[in-house]
């Protein structure tokens, strides 16, 4: 450990985190130095709604003057004002998690047989570590491939399918899923997710709504659906704020109850 400075301390050590990509899943701040103020902070990150959480990429290791172990980040999210800030965030679990699901080794020692398991968490069957289901959140669906290193397309999965899980596999830092027909997809949990994820299959209009081209509702799609309409529905995404948006035939609806029931 070296000191950088009569605040924080620096790690000069080889992290295993260094590398590996990280999600903000609560509201969280990023600073110019690991010591925490108003005055060292660069920009908040507000929550989001998964599928639009914030991703960086850590760099290096920080202690606070308190002792609070900090990540060193990049901002990695591309077409955002915010793509390529360099500081310090939060390493809390309960603010932080890192984008890929764990590899076998990790997970089973934070699972046993006679933990309670909620459907689509990881289990342990016959002595190895595996998943019921998982299902596919991203709205453009996720690719399969042959091996590990993603090349190789062999079949494409739409938002909302479900698939079975195999085994986790590491690939360089990140992660792949192993489907059990032996197919290899990604493990970032803004693309799958495990457990079942319900969408719903119609939703009915409420007050009257139009249909957009895309999810920030900014390019209206030439048509109203009146009150009482039901519309089929074909997946989900989110606004770049945040909203919920429906995907129906043509584009985007409001995902907001106030417009809409789900049915």
């Amino acid at each position: 450990m070296v000191s950088g400075s009569s605040a924080d301390t620096i790690s000069t050590g080889k992290s295993k985190m260094i590398g590996k990509s990280v999600t903000a899943i609560k509201k969280i701040g990023l600073y110019k130095s690991a010591t925490f103020s108003k005055k060292s902070r660069i920009v908040w990150y507000k929550k989001m709604p998964r599928g639009r959480q914030p991703q960086f990429v850590v760099i290096g290791t920080a202690h606070s003057k308190g002792g609070r172990l900090r990540y060193k980040v990049r901002d990695v999210n591309r077409n955002s004002k915010t793509y390529g800030l360099v500081g310090y965030i939060t390493a809390r679990k309960a603010y932080v998690q890192e984008t890929y699901y764990e590899s076998q080794a990790r997970a089973k020692t934070k699972y046993t047989l006679k933990t309670k398991i909620k459907s689509g968490d990881f289990v342990l069957k016959k002595g190895k570590l595996t998943t019921k289901t998982i299902t596919v959140i991203n709205p453009k669906g996720i690719n399969a491939y042959k091996t590990t290193k993603q090349t190789g397309k062999v079949t494409h999965y739409r938002q909302g399918q479900q698939l079975t899980v195999k085994r986790v596999v590491h690939y360089n830092l990140t992660t792949r899923f192993q489907l059990t027909n032996g197919k290899y997809i990604t493990a970032n949990k803004q693309w799958v997710k495990t457990g079942l994820v319900k969408m719903p299959k119609h939703v009915t209009v409420k007050q009257g709504a139009n249909l957009y081209k895309d999810a920030n509702l900014q390019k209206k799609a030439g048509h109203h659906y009146k009150a009482k309409t039901t519309l089929k529905v074909i997946g989900w995404d989110f606004s770049n704020n945040g909203t919920l948006r429906y995907r129906v035939a043509g584009g985007y609806i409001t995902g907001n109850s106030v417009y809409v029931r789900r049915s």
